[in-house]
Parts: C-alpha cells; structure tokens; sequence
C-alpha cells in the first residue's frame, strides 16, 4: 500500500493519498485525467502491493482500450476488488472484450460501470452474467439490491452507452 500511497502524492493526489493511509477502502480517482500509462501503474500496485482497496472509481479520465487491457489483467490477479467504475472514458469493444476475458477468471467483482464508453450491449449481458455469479446471486434484480447497499449507483445502463 505504500507504493500506491507514494504514487498518488507524487501525481499530487494528496486528498486520496490521505483518505488511504487513514485506513479507506476506495480509492477515488474520478475525473482527475488519468491516462493509460497512469492506469496500468496503478494497477501494476495494486496487484503487487498489500492492498485493501475494494472499490476503485476511475470515471471521466482518459482511458482508452490499452488502459482497459491493464486492469483487465488485474482483474485476473486482484482478490479484494469489488466494484469498478469506468464510466465515462474511451473504452472500445476490443477493452470490453479484455474485461470481459479477465472476468472469466475473476470471482471477487461483482459491480461495473462502462456507460459512456464504446462497448457494444452484447458485452454488457456477458460481463452482467459474471458479476451475478460472482456475487453468488441468482438474478440481476438481487444485484440491484446489493448495489443499494454498497452505496453503488448503478451498475449498468445500456441505454446511455
């Protein structure tokens, strides 16, 4: 968690840096223009460090399908992530598909948000599919519950991608 921690006081995230060393969960970096290069070091952290972050909110920065392709890969080794938000970045079906992939693997995400990327509705039921299971639901309906509980806005809505 340390590397994290020092990553996000040298980007000048000081507030996130804060938040985390006084012992949160999430790790919000929402709107702070984070590219692909930034994406794939802060995953490279979060799948080496000892890290508790369960939910990583990454809405409206600039990741592209090669952003995307990083934090697919860490969905295969990460074990503590539960919610991910990439809404609102230029994620193509080629980055979908990668996720989509990495979710195979992955049993511990259970809430997504790709809106306002570039993914294609297909992709949204197969990846809808994973995060039932590994919610260990039966249907989408008690996904919706869980994500009122976790405070979760939403979890996908195809009609605004």
């Amino acid at each position: 968690m340390d590397n994290l921690i020092k990553f996000l006081e040298e980007k000048d995230f000081t507030e996130e840096a804060v938040n985390l060393k006084n012992g949160s969960d999430i790790l919000n970096l929402s709107k702070k223009r984070l590219t692909d290069k930034d994406v794939k070091e802060i995953s490279k952290l979060l799948a080496s460090d000892n890290n508790i972050i369960i939910q990583l909110d990454l809405f409206g920065n600039n990741i592209s399908t090669n952003g995307a392709i990083e934090l697919a890969k860490l969905l295969k080794l990460n074990k503590t992530l539960i919610g991910l938000d990439l809404g609102n970045n230029d994620i193509d079906k080629i980055g979908a598909s990668e996720i989509e992939k990495a979710l195979k693997a992955n049993t511990t995400l259970i809430f997504l948000n790709l809106t306002w990327n570039s993914v294609e509705s297909a992709k949204y039921k197969n990846i809808k599919k994973y995060l039932v299971r590994n919610a260990n639901l039966t249907n989408e309906q008690e996904l919706v519950k869980m994500a009122k509980k976790f405070n979760v806005c939403y979890i996908f809505d195809i009609s605004t991608s």
